[in-house]
């Protein structure tokens, strides 16, 4: 609670260490004073006490984490564009157009000398064969301005400034070519640095042996935890059948390697000290695994929990399942407290959780007499668990649900594990070529049939059902219904079914309360989409996209700019209308560049030359790709309540347009610096 409540209202302290001190030493305090917790009339005064410590623990803990409270960190400091020396902190991910660096900024020039900063900032440096060679640890000097990460720039869009801020980013830059330097430095940390080198080298292994396209983005997520390689396409089929799962390293990969490495360290149960000694490897390897694949939040859950499962039976002590679930997150929130505002880290503790105490109840509903009817039926309900516990987070975050979840885990999760044992034995035999080949054959068609497998259920009509949206409240009511409704059939007590009811209740209220406000909505909208004139009416759940096609034959701008939003509103019967075509169902005057819906009427300026002979009375007169614009010249031929340059339009010329037409007393709204505008009408 500490933690989420100085995630989202953080507040500067400057001895914030003095009070986290004072609040453990009085948590520790009140753990010896046993006449608060002996005596059972005052048991509530130490719970109390206990319970507003360890929240005050979790705020101050998460404020000495929040790098920008820092006075030396770039974000409190002015800086102009200038030369600064960063360490490389991620190994480089190729985009598009650019390589995306993460970095540590050390240092910075001015007009005195370097001076001492820091801040992890994301850099998108441009293409060339010297950026693609830069490795984890490499010290660089950049010649650039670091940006603020702004806001999200239309409405429903995924809020890519505060996914940063919780990984303690806040800035981020792009650099030319000629605008980077390699001292020849590397300072990064000797383990991570020989992870990310055998990593390199096992990546390599996997082409060497012919591993290429989607089977080579599969092996490397699966085995090494490297995503780089994974095409957007098969990303997509991946999460349509809800089988994502298996292409992040997380607690059924290290399961997997923890099993293995159990299996042949087996012969030290025989020897005298020889548990002490299994556990010690275990635990090393497990956690060289983990740096490995990238230390990703659910492979350090996993990691982190079976570490505790080891060391408590090395030592002969029976383990609590939850108790080793609550001390893992525990350890790793200490470490890092905003790591409790990661998807996956939520996902990870909810879906263990629902598999530990829903699965065995699931699985006695059926007794198959079959091996494998049992071994089918024993994965079905993990499955089902793991889907009650997720559930909801699913909708909030990715507004999806994977109907056939069931039949997808039936093939990836067998396949995943035979494909990670496979992999593992690629690595061993791969200095004796000839064996190396057909392991890689292998490898290569188990790979071959989980995508085909993949690719054919997310074919299946209704697949996946899109655009399901809730927020925070509803998440909170439907887990509530899940867990009173669990308290009640294991405790059969009706008040809990009451509540369970009552919620439902509420939630169905508030879905047919939200529903019959989005009946009647009528909005205009102006998208946000870089280079690209994009504007909508929404009448009811009925929305009409008048847009370029650059946007409309683009499946993942859509699902980025516009198709969130349609999911927040409910719009569920959307008109794509191309720009470019004449048959748009829109009244359409002086040109195609004059459009009415429900009495407002919107025109279009993309070139200075009038097409109408008298003064043109519009609602919103929109200003798309244009280099010049005279406003005197605009008002004299357009009467207009609204301005708006659109993002077709560069970003810097829009500012001055801006600031000229406010001194002209002008409403105004400029897209590429104020993002999207919406408009009731």
């Amino acid at each position: 609670m500490g933690i989420v409540f100085a995630a989202f209202m953080p507040c500067q302290i400057k001895f914030w260490w003095v009070i986290l001190a004072f609040s453990s030493a009085l948590t520790v305090g009140i753990g010896l004073f046993k006449l608060l917790y002996k005596n059972y009339s005052w048991r509530w005064i130490y719970g109390l006490i206990l319970t507003t410590t360890l929240i005050i623990n979790g705020y101050f803990l998460t404020i000495g984490n929040i790098q920008i409270f820092s006075s030396s960190h770039i974000g409190s400091q002015e800086i102009e564009k200038t030369w600064f020396q960063v360490r490389v902190t991620d190994p480089v991910e190729e985009k598009a157009k650019s390589y995306k660096v993460a970095i540590e900024v050390e240092s910075f020039r001015d007009d005195i000398g370097w001076q001492k900063t820091h801040g992890k900032v994301i850099t998108y440096i441009q293409k060339s064969d010297a950026v693609a060679n830069i490795k984890y640890g490499d010290v660089l000097l950049l010649n650039t301005q670091l940006n603020e990460i702004s806001p999200p720039n239309n409405p429903g869009e995924f809020n890519y400034k505060r996914y940063l801020r919780f990984h303690n980013i806040y800035h981020q830059s792009y650099i030319h070519e000629s605008d980077w330097i390699n001292t020849g430095k590397n300072e990064g940390n000797f383990l991570f640095k020989w992870s990310n080198s055998l990593r390199t080298h096992l990546l390599r292994v996997f082409k060497q042996y012919g591993i290429m396209g989607n089977e080579y983005g599969v092996a490397s997520a699966l085995v090494l935890g490297y995503k780089g390689a994974l095409e957007d396409e098969l990303m997509r089929a991946y999460s349509s059948t809800g089988a994502t799962h298996v292409l992040a390293v997380s607690g059924l990969h290290v399961g997997i390697i923890f099993v293995i490495l159990d299996s042949l360290l087996m012969f030290l149960d025989r020897m005298k000290y020889g548990h002490i000694v299994k556990a010690i490897l275990l635990v090393g390897f497990l956690w060289f695994y983990a740096i490995l694949t990238g230390l990703s939040p659910s492979v350090l859950r996993a990691a982190t929990m079976f570490s505790f499962i080891v060391v408590a039976r090395a030592t002969k002590r029976n383990t609590n399942i939850y108790n080793t679930l609550a001390v893992s997150a525990l350890f790793l929130l200490l470490f890092n407290p905003l790591l409790i505002m990661e998807v996956g880290f939520q996902l990870s503790y909810l879906a263990v959780i629902g598999i530990v105490y829903l699965q065995p109840k699931i699985y006695s509903w059926l007794e198959p007499k079959n091996w494998l009817l049992d071994k089918i039926w024993g994965l079905t309900a993990v499955s089902i668990a793991a889907q009650i516990a997720t559930f909801p987070l699913g909708l909030l975050y990715f507004h999806q649900f994977p109907n056939y979840f069931f039949i997808s885990n039936l093939v990836v999760i067998p396949l995943a594990t035979f494909i990670v044992y496979t992999g593992i034995l690629l690595f061993f035999v791969s200095w004796i070529p000839l064996l190396a080949t057909w392991v890689s054959k292998a490898l290569f068609w188990l790979i071959w049939v989980m995508n085909y497998c993949v690719k054919l259920i997310e074919s299946i009509p209704y697949s996946l059902t899109e655009g399901l949206t809730i927020n925070i409240t509803e998440t909170w009511m439907i887990y509530l219904i899940i867990i009173t409704s669990l308290i009640y059939f294991a405790y059969k007590e009706a008040k809990y079914l009451h509540v369970a009811m009552s919620c439902m209740l509420l939630l169905v209220s508030y879905q047919l309360y939200q529903g019959s406000s989005q009946i009647h909505q009528s909005k205009f909208v102006v998208y946000h989409v870089p280079q690209t004139t994009a504007f909508e009416f929404i009448d009811g759940q009925t929305s009409f996209l008048i847009a370029d096609s650059s946007l409309i034959n683009d499946g993942e701008k859509m699902l980025f700019y516009v198709k969130h939003h349609w999911w927040e509103i409910g719009a569920s019967y959307n008109q794509l209308i191309d720009r470019s075509d004449s048959l748009s169902r829109y009244q359409k005057k002086y040109g195609n560049d004059f459009y009415v819906h429900n009495n407002k009427s919107v025109a279009i300026i993309n070139n200075q030359k009038i097409k109408h002979s008298s003064l043109l009375d519009v609602d919103y007169l929109i200003i798309s790709k244009l280099k010049y614009l005279d406003l005197g010249k605009l008002v004299r031929n357009y009467t207009f309540n609204t301005l708006i340059f659109d993002s077709s339009n560069p970003k810097w010329i829009t500012k001055k347009w801006k600031i000229e037409a406010q001194e002209m007393g002008l409403n105004v709204h400029s897209v590429p610096n104020d993002g999207a505008f919406v408009a009731d009408i």
